[in-house]
């Protein structure tokens, strides 16, 4: 009555997805280089949170504004506020605060 279904996991997913998270938080943690820095928060960003994009928000708001200093108050909410009227607004919102944080604050 009972088929058993033999289950396969993709092991080797799970595996480039840790030798990637550990990696961005150690050269994160060695280097100071912004690009480096950049690619682990968001990369964190895409596997610590569940739920919809706007419970990233707070998080990326405390990281990039007030831990790193790599924006200004002003800059996050300006960018949030002009990808609210965009389809797919987190996505557009990550590159925005990604391209803001790149560069050096007031300068973009």
């Amino acid at each position: 009555m009972w088929v058993s279904v033999p289950l396969r996991p993709p092991w080797r997913f799970l595996v480039i997805f840790a030798v990637v998270a550990v990696g961005a938080l150690v050269m994160a943690t060695l280097s100071p280089a912004r690009p480096i820095q950049l690619f682990e928060s968001f990369y964190r960003y895409g596997y610590l949170v569940f739920g919809g994009g706007q419970v990233v928000v707070p998080i990326m708001q405390s990281e990039l504004v007030d831990l790193r200093h790599f924006m200004t108050n002003q800059e996050f909410l300006t960018g949030y506020g002009l990808v609210q009227g965009l389809p797919g607004p987190m996505v557009s919102f990550g590159a925005s605060s990604s391209f803001s944080s790149s560069t050096p604050s007031g300068k973009n």
